[in-house]
């Protein structure tokens, strides 16, 4: 993301141009040996895997300075953000699809954003941070691997947006987002989304940042988690998810 004309390269060349980041996706590994040695967490009560960590997954919302929230938009990204959690904590998701993936989407999207803002401000400047924030957190909202209804994954974006008292216009932009976002989705819609990447910067981002956190160690346990909860890969060889 670093020409003002952003044009998405190959899954290839995006999997090179993100090599810098994954050290944070590996940050796991790392974690994993604090917990071999006996070491303390810095913080026990959130999830990790440091000998005294807490086994629970992470309820905690996100800090809106951080994300650089209008104070004007406070109440609503608030709301929407609990929406979220309780949506991915819901019984038709499983660990690999939940609100700690959405945190840590929210969180690699960051860190690509101020990544290309040193680089290119220029391109950085199109960006709407709001959108991508919330494109992050609703991108599997009503993703159809978990829902059996009949309604199109924007339409159930779109209508717990607006019962956050997120605008319309907001609403359909961020689930028209979230919906090109999947890897699934991208090779169906190639020449699609070769189209909006220019037209939809936030796009990128959050594509990006959804595609890192199914590297590395986070990735390959969600790999097997999805696996597992999967009613039809129960029945495949392990051959046919390498």
């Amino acid at each position: 993301m670093s020409s003002a004309m952003y044009k998405k390269p190959s899954i290839f060349k995006r999997i090179t141009l993100v090599v810098e980041h994954l050290p944070i996706v590996w940050a796991s590994t790392a974690l994993l040996q604090c917990s071999l040695d006996g070491s303390q967490a810095p913080d026990p009560s959130l999830p990790g895997c440091y000998i005294n960590s807490s086994p629970e997954r992470s309820t905690t919302l996100f800090d809106m300075d951080k994300l650089g929230i209008p104070h004007e938009q406070r109440a609503m990204f608030q709301t929407a953000n609990r929406r979220v959690r309780d949506y991915m904590y819901g019984d038709k998701y499983d660990p690999s699809h939940d609100y700690e993936h959405i945190q840590r989407v929210v969180a690699l999207a960051q860190h690509l954003y101020l990544g290309e803002q040193d680089r290119n401000l220029a391109w950085a400047s199109t960006v709407d941070l709001l959108i991508v924030w919330l494109a992050c957190m609703f991108h599997d909202v009503g993703e159809p691997k978990y829902r059996e209804d009949a309604k199109t994954q924007e339409q159930v974006i779109c209508e717990i947006l607006q019962q956050c008292g997120v605008s319309d216009a907001t609403a359909t932009k961020v689930a028209f987002i979230a919906k090109a976002v999947s890897f699934t989705y991208e090779l169906t819609h190639r020449d699609e989304i070769r189209t909006l990447i220019p037209e939809y910067p936030e796009l990128a981002l959050v594509q990006d940042a959804d595609r890192l956190d199914a590297l590395g160690a986070i990735g390959t346990v969600r790999a097997s988690v999805f696996g597992g909860a999967n009613e039809v890969r129960k029945k495949q060889t392990i051959h046919a998810a390498i």
